[in-house]
């Protein structure tokens, strides 16, 4: 129970964090913005996205979680052209949960 307690907070701060980290690509771009001190920060909150594509792989989301991963998912493959012009790389288990994982929402039955 506590570990379940644990993986969720996890969950929801990581998911916080790449929200916020996603969403801000286009201010980004537009003020050229390459500092280096984001890039570690960048890869760091990658590194975020490959865990939670893991758990997506396991089944270990939660409905709610899977919903706001695959909107994630969605916005940062809209964001990609983005991404590539600040020169942030992307981890290949992200770039390949968005070739393998078509960005539409799944059906809840």
């Amino acid at each position: 129970m506590v570990e379940t307690a644990y993986l969720r907070k996890n969950v929801e701060i990581s998911l916080l964090v790449l929200e916020g980290e996603v969403s801000e690509l286009p201010r980004r771009a537009r003020e050229n913005d390459e500092g280096s001190w984001r890039d570690s920060e960048w890869m760091t909150n990658m590194s975020r996205f490959e865990w939670l594509r893991e758990l997506e792989a396991a089944g270990r989301l939660e409905p709610k979680e899977q919903d706001r991963y695959e909107q994630l998912l969605r916005l940062l493959h809209q964001y990609l052209p983005l991404a590539e012009q600040l020169d942030l790389p992307l981890p290949d288990k992200v770039l390949e949960a968005m070739r393998t994982q078509p960005p539409t929402k799944r059906e809840v039955a």
